[in-house]
């Protein structure tokens, strides 16, 4: 690793976006930019260098794709020292054109081993010329030859000691702006000069301190005496009848809307509570880290179901149904608890839309219920959703 080149993302980019491909033209290939994400979910195998080759670094990893468990693909790169990518390749299809992920993400392997300083060789690295002064080079030599004596006054060593430099003058000290400006006044400096606009401008006032310090936030229960907690909570989170029915409304188009994210990342959702911690020993950092900061940002099966529910909303109509979508509803008595149901049935009824993706083995929905692939089974011949499901949809309708 110490070996490897010294890529940035400048270099990544130059390389997929800016250089000339197999065509001849720029390759702009925006996809292998987010090759990272490769890296991040463990697919690429162990990086190996060859640096034989003069002035170039060729390097090539086995890279597993990101829709399958069992392929794998043999990528390569070949690089300088410095960073500069010459070309890649690799045995999928796009790596022919000299341009694919899977060689994108040996270098964003590479460059996260450069940014965390991994890679280079360090001082003990290298083999180290002790005795080796900066000036000249010291030599040995024998006690009888070393000269112990001190130097005197009157010996010739002296003549070679400089001259004391006489000393500066102190420099000036003074007690207000008004003596610094009358002291430059003699200086004739320059109007509109940096110094000029610092000696003319006038002193701010200084801020009274404060009577009472800031109480600083530490971690708390739930008996809340946090003036900050309390402070974002009466700004964010409780919400009057006008201002939740205006979330609601702005809130329809769900996933297609950003305050619709905003407003799931400040309280416990339906869809999310299936993850909330239940034992009061199990720390809730990985649930609030996902919930703030979201790793999954869907797959296969999401997008269908998000794609088909225009499908589902269709069907219904046509059997006579009347759907009113809504977007985020907040609980009016617990304004940290909310829900997006899909729509309202006839003015009466929620609706909830899941659209599964049929497994190969599954030929039927009858199939997919009588699985483990759904909360859903067949119970008398009757669909029924069950309450201890593995994804939470009972309890997602139960709270919305």
């Amino acid at each position: 690793m110490k070996k490897w080149p010294h890529i940035t993302y400048e270099d990544i980019f130059n390389y997929f976006v800016l250089s000339l491909g197999a065509d001849g033209s720029t390759m702009r290939n925006y996809k292998s930019t987010e090759a990272y994400q490769y890296l991040h979910s463990g697919k690429v195998g162990k990086v190996l260098i060859n640096n034989n080759i003069a002035d170039l670094i060729f390097m090539k990893a086995d890279v597993q794709p990101s829709q399958s468990k069992s392929d794998v693909h043999s990528a390569w790169i070949l690089t300088t020292p410095t960073g500069t990518i010459e070309t890649a390749g690799c045995s999928c299809v796009a790596g022919q054109g000299k341009s694919c992920s899977h060689a994108a993400a040996i270098l964003w392997k590479v460059q996260f081993a450069v940014s965390k300083g991994l890679t280079g060789l360090s001082c003990t690295d290298e083999q180290r010329h002790w005795n080796s002064g900066t000036q000249r080079n010291l030599v040995p030599k024998r006690l009888s030859n070393i000269c112990f004596r001190h130097h005197k006054e009157s010996s010739d060593a002296s003549e070679n000691i400089l001259p004391i430099s006489p000393s500066l003058p102190p420099t000036p000290a003074y007690s207000s702006h008004e003596a610094l400006k009358m002291s430059l006044e003699v200086a004739n400096v320059p109007v509109g000069s940096l110094l000029h606009k610092c000696i003319s401008a006038e002193p701010d006032q200084i801020p009274a301190a404060p009577t009472q310090l800031q109480q600083p936030h530490s971690e708390h229960g739930t008996d809340i005496q946090c003036q900050k907690c309390m402070s974002f909570y009466d700004m964010y989170i409780k919400l009057d009848g006008d201002k939740c029915a205006s979330l609601e409304k702005f809130t329809k188009m769900q996933s297609a809307s950003h305050l619709w994210f905003d407003a799931h990342k400040l309280r416990v959702t339906a869809s999310s509570a299936k993850k909330v911690p239940v034992r009061a020993s199990t720390k809730p950092d990985n649930f609030l880290r996902e919930h703030l900061f979201p790793m999954f940002h869907g797959n296969t099966a999401t997008r269908y179901g998000q794609e088909n529910e225009e499908v589902a909303y269709a069907w219904m109509e046509s059997w006579g149904f009347v759907i009113e979508k809504r977007g985020t509803v907040v609980s009016v008595t617990e304004p940290w608890l909310s829900a997006s149901p899909d729509g309202v049935v006839n003015s009466t009824e929620l609706l909830e839309i899941k659209c599964p993706v049929l497994a190969k083995n599954c030929a039927s929905l009858a199939e997919v219920f009588s699985s483990k692939l759904t909360d859903v089974k067949m119970v008398d011949g009757v669909p029924q959703l069950q309450p201890n499901g593995s994804r939470g949809y009972y309890l997602q309708v139960q709270l919305a």
